[in-house]
């Protein structure tokens, strides 16, 4: 038994200094450090900032597919969104359910987040897996403020999800009577 353990610790030794997210606190023990995609999740700056210095691809991804871009987006963290774009994190980067960070921004009602990725280039009208535009995740979400900004970017009310529903039939199925106004006066039917 004693020989199957040692057997066992060696291999745990010998696997061990592989990691390359693992080091040494000073007294030999092991420590997790947190890699740039956790700190940009928990909303560390300096350690985002840190992880950029020590040359992290702001363009990494986690296993949902969702870019340090969107996880800031998600946490409404507007100083690591910013500090992200100032390092040209892409804004056409997608999650495995196709939502880009804008996608987020519509729909959680996060306006200054939303102009900075437009003003950075994000499309406007872009699908996500279900067809749906950020214009459209806005409208769901009764999100007023980001629909007025959609449109000032030239949000295309023409454009129809994967069920052929208008941002303008969310709206009215939804009974977004401010919503359905400031569409109507933006030539939508």
């Amino acid at each position: 038994m004693r020989a199957v353990l040692i057997a066992i610790f060696a291999l745990v030794a010998a696997v061990a200094p592989a990691r390359a997210q693992d080091s040494s606190d000073g007294i030999g023990t092991a420590v997790r450090e947190v890699t740039f995609l956790e700190a940009v999740a928990q909303g560390d700056v300096k350690l985002v900032r840190t992880r950029i210095l020590n040359h992290a691809n702001v363009n990494s991804r986690d296993k949902q597919k969702r870019s340090a871009l969107v996880l800031a987006t998600l946490r409404d963290d507007l100083e690591i969104v910013e500090i992200l774009l100032a390092e040209k994190a892409s804004v056409t980067l997608d999650d495995k359910r196709g939502n880009t960070a804008l996608h987020y921004a519509a729909e959680r009602g996060y306006d200054e987040i939303a102009d900075l990725l437009l003003d950075a280039g994000a499309a406007v009208d872009v699908e996500n897996g279900d067809g749906e535009t950020p214009m459209m995740r806005a409208v769901v979400e009764g999100r007023l403020n980001l629909v007025r900004r959609l449109l000032r970017a030239g949000a295309d009310l023409s454009l129809t999800d994967y069920t052929g529903r208008t941002a303008m039939d969310h709206a009215r199925d939804r009974r977004r009577n401010a919503i359905v106004s400031t569409l109507r006066r933006a030539g939508a039917q």
